[in-house]
């Protein structure tokens, strides 16, 4: 049986959890998460009792009492839900996309190294910089002949 203890004081220790929950029962363990960044407590518990009436008896006794100057808010734990994890995730497939990472297209320039040119019908193209209109025929002659 789990029993959640929220709003705890970040300075709580899990021994003075257990001291406290063990004047109802038996406590088998003390969960008290920490942060992964700052490595202080998160400020919540997780309390597991042998008896399910001495975890009632608990409920009932420490919710909305005072441990370090804050109240405690205590009840009986909910299982954890699917909170959208990578494993099991009920987000939609998308089975019409290209997965082979591909996106199709040529994608910018085009092949053409990067210049800015538009294509002006079949034969022609002029360069966006004002260069002159040449035909694809004679793309690559040089003009210094």
């Amino acid at each position: 049986m789990t029993i959640y203890v929220g709003n705890l004081s970040y300075s709580v220790e899990a021994k003075q959890l257990q001291s406290l929950f063990e004047s109802y029962g038996a406590v088998s363990k003390v969960s008290l998460p920490m942060d992964r960044e700052t490595g202080r407590p998160r400020g919540f518990a997780f309390v597991d009792m042998e008896n399910a009436a001495d975890e009632d008896a608990a409920v009932a006794g420490l919710n909305g009492t005072e441990l370090l100057d804050r109240t405690l808010r205590v009840n009986k734990a909910e299982p954890k839900e699917n909170s959208g994890s990578r494993s099991g995730s009920s987000r939609p497939a998308f089975n019409n996309r290209n997965t082979s990472g591909d996106r199709g297209g040529a994608g910018a320039g085009a092949g053409r190294g990067g210049e800015r040119s538009s294509f002006r019908g079949s034969d022609s193209y002029t360069n966006d910089r004002g260069g002159e209109r040449r035909s694809n025929n004679n793309r690559n002659k040089r003009y210094d002949d």
